[in-house]
């Protein structure tokens, strides 16, 4: 058995390199830039030295053939998957909907958080479908409270599913690559950055 390294190492995989330098900046780990130029022509050359691989995505980009091209590779090794999600507020749907197509062409995956919105349409927290505990970004800091009884109402259908998925998988089946995690991210307000760290820390624990 090899010696991990001090550092995780990690492999970030998007469209465009200006969004990948955002996400970049706010990971732990030794990362290595995988760009997609082409969402039809995937990359000849995939390190599988790693102990992650997340994938940066938008309503924008959306799952294109070469994002599942890397994704199957990485898979098929069973390395610890994330797909992280920019929501930038133009749809109160845009998590859903990126979900719902990433498990449709990727594989099915967990959605520990969920987005909530303010009357403007605009993403300011998530709330732990587990726990039910509410962070707040929109102050520029976060803040955490129990969510109150009719959004913990709101999200009992989805904290059903994922605990299945955890009854299926384990709980550790996240870090052993038998099954992805989904997260929704704006790197602008810090929606979400805590969020991957914590992921990203529990994915690579093994």
């Amino acid at each position: 058995m090899g010696i991990k390294p001090e550092r995780d190492r990690i492999l970030l995989v998007g469209h465009g390199r200006e969004n990948l330098h955002q996400i970049e900046g706010v990971l732990p780990g030794l990362v290595t830039l995988l760009e997609i130029h082409d969402p039809k022509n995937p990359p000849r050359e995939i390190s599988s030295e790693i102990d992650a691989a997340v994938f940066y995505t938008s309503i924008h980009d959306g799952i294109s053939q070469s994002l599942i091209y890397v994704w199957n590779y990485v898979a098929e090794r069973m390395i610890p998957r994330l797909l992280v999600i920019s929501i930038k507020g133009e749809s109160e749907s845009d998590f859903d909907d990126i979900v719902l197509i990433a498990r449709r062409t990727l594989e099915e995956m967990g959605t520990p958080f969920l987005v909530i919105h303010n009357e403007d349409g605009k993403p300011i927290g998530l709330i732990d479908i587990v726990n039910n505990i509410v962070t707040d970004y929109s102050e520029g800091k976060t803040d955490s409270h129990q969510a109150d009884s009719e959004l913990q109402n709101l999200v009992v259908e989805f904290r059903e599913e994922y605990l299945e998925l955890i009854e299926t998988y384990s709980e550790d089946g996240f870090a052993q690559g038998l099954v992805a995690l989904a997260i929704p991210v704006d790197i602008e307000n810090g929606l979400g950055v805590d969020k991957i760290k914590d992921s990203l820390a529990n994915l690579t624990k093994l």
